[in-house]
């Protein structure tokens, strides 16, 4: 239960509903008064386009405890880094993938 999922915000309430589980979210409707928002939405931007290129996001998968990343499945080719940083397929249909980090 204190896994931290990541995805894009337009899925972001769909695995929380769900699991129950914690997330990186950066909107509006999901900060906090105890959390700067613009130090979050700059990490989960940092994150997402990250996952996209060659940057090392390792530490800020750390610093939010991400365990798990959410993608819709027919996105996958565009982050590249998604499959060495979530080697492990945890759930797959036709619309959506989850993988797990070690």
């Amino acid at each position: 239960i204190n896994d931290v999922i990541f995805s894009h915000m337009d899925y972001a309430i769909f695995p929380v509903m769900a699991s129950g589980r914690k997330m990186v979210v950066a909107n509006t409707y999901y900060s906090s008064p105890y959390i700067s928002y613009i130090d979050r939405k700059r990490d989960a931007d940092s994150i997402l386009s990250g996952l996209q290129s060659s940057v090392d996001i390792t530490p800020l998968l750390k610093t939010y405890n991400v365990r798990y990343l959410l993608l819709p499945v027919d996105e996958q080719s565009k982050y590249i880094q998604a499959a060495s940083l979530f080697p492990v397929v945890a759930y797959t249909d036709t619309t959506f993938i989850i993988r797990r980090r070690f």
